[in-house]
């Protein structure tokens, strides 16, 4: 071990005695970073990768969709759920949460069912038994039911997973106030969970400071993965919407809003998968505000008609008395394009291949390490071509699929059937 040193985040390490070979012990940083490895005129450069615990995955089976009685249920319901994890699951259960009431007066119960362990499995199935005599129902009750799961991290803290909401309500009489559709419509579990994902994300960004930064991310990565999720339950109404009947479809009013909500939807999976809850937020509350104005469009309130105002535009227009304050305007800021920046660096460790190959590889080594921050799949992509260079590959055909990673992704614009587009 003489003479054997490393060097990782300003740090010198030096090796110890293991028998006849030496050993370093380090640890994982929380960032990607490069350990240099010394001994006399002789290096080498490694990558140290850290990949964060990510939340259990959980799949709500049974109830398979939202129901509603038309009286109030005996018996018992059965519950299922799947659940699997990248490392162990500690233990599972049943959330519930029962709405009662009318009118304006409303109470929300929320309880949990029994824990189940599993162990420190990667994979499992959650079952219980609700019993419909043991819970307070009554025509116009509302039962929302979905699974939770904690994973055995014990390192940066238990990743928390939840599966989508499922709805269970009990008609109410018909009456003349209100009308409700039999049965419900998705939107109503969904609205629930995006509810839920923008509380959940709202408390995240909001204790920021006190977590640790892996544990940030890993919550951050788990919200982003629930807001994946939801938005496929989305497409698969507008699937459901959209359909004739005959092997046809056509766009709905409703249809057209979802599409909508869907692309916000993968615009906050991406912020939350990057660790940024707090840009996401404000395209997540428009989501919401999308689903109820979709929930609510479906309910008629017959309480009289609303008197119209009639507004004579041309005898009102220009007679405002307010002087316009004209500002003058400034450029915008030029966007901070990190891909832009890796091409660049990409490029001059590259130029380096042709006087030495070593440094160059030593260089590239360097910029995949920036590249799993930012860009993940560029760096994969980097990661393999700088095993192929050390086997004596040629640069220029091993580095194309690196720069094929770094250009944009193509965006499928929306067109008419009739002209051959596609809908993303």
């Amino acid at each position: 071990p003489d003479g054997v040193t490393a060097e990782v985040d300003a740090d010198t390490l030096r090796a110890t005695a293991d028998g006849r070979a030496w050993r370093i012990s380090t640890t994982m940083p929380a960032a990607p970073a490069v350990l240099s490895l010394r001994d006399r005129a002789y290096g080498r450069l490694l990558v140290l990768e850290p990949r964060p615990d990510s939340a259990p995955q959980v799949r709500l089976a049974l109830p398979a969709s939202d129901t509603t009685y038309q009286q109030v249920p005996r018996g018992h319901l059965e519950l299922s759920a799947t659940v699997s994890d990248d490392v162990g699951i500690d233990h599972g259960y049943f959330e519930y949460m029962l709405t009662a009431g009318g009118g304006e007066n409303f109470e929300t119960k929320t309880s949990t069912g029994q824990r189940v362990s599993f162990g420190h499995a990667r994979a499992g199935v959650l079952r219980a038994t609700l019993r419909f005599d043991t819970l307070a129902i009554a025509p116009g009750t509302v039962l929302h039911i979905r699974a939770v799961a904690l994973d055995a991290n014990d390192v940066s803290g238990p990743g928390r997973g939840v599966s989508e909401t499922r709805t269970i309500r009990i008609a109410e009489p018909k009456d003349s106030i209100a009308v409700n559709p039999v049965p419900p419509l998705p939107i109503d579990s969904m609205w629930m969970s995006q509810r839920l994902l923008n509380m959940r994300t709202d408390t995240l960004a909001r204790a920021r400071a006190q977590l640790e930064r892996t544990a940030f991310r890993n919550r951050s990565a788990g919200d982003g993965t629930a807001q994946a999720q939801l938005r496929q339950r989305v497409l698969r109404v507008i699937s459901t919407l959209e359909a004739d009947g005959v092997g046809g479809t056509f766009e709905t009013e409703t249809s057209t809003k979802l599409r909508q909500v869907a692309d916000m939807m993968w615009t906050a999976r991406m912020f939350l998968g990057v660790a940024q809850p707090d840009t996401a937020l404000p395209v997540m509350g428009r989501i919401l505000d999308i689903l109820d104005e979709i929930r609510l469009a479906h309910r008629y309130y017959l309480r009289g008609v609303t008197p119209s105002s009639v507004v004579d535009i041309e005898r009102v227009r220009l007679t405002g008395k307010g002087d316009a304050a004209v500002e003058r305007r400034q450029p915008r800021a030029r966007i901070h394009d990190p891909r832009r920046a890796l091409a660049a660096r990409l490029d001059a460790a590259a130029s380096l291949l042709a006087t030495s190959r070593q440094a160059g590889i030593d260089s590239l080594t360097v910029v995949r390490v920036a590249a799993l921050g930012s860009a993940p799949e560029v760096g994969a992509a980097l990661g393999q071509a700088i095993e192929a260079l050390r086997r004596g590959a040629e640069a220029r055909e091993t580095l194309a699929p690196v720069r094929r990673a770094l250009e944009p992704r193509p965006r499928i614009a929306p067109a008419g059937h009739d002209q051959g587009g596609a809908i993303p």
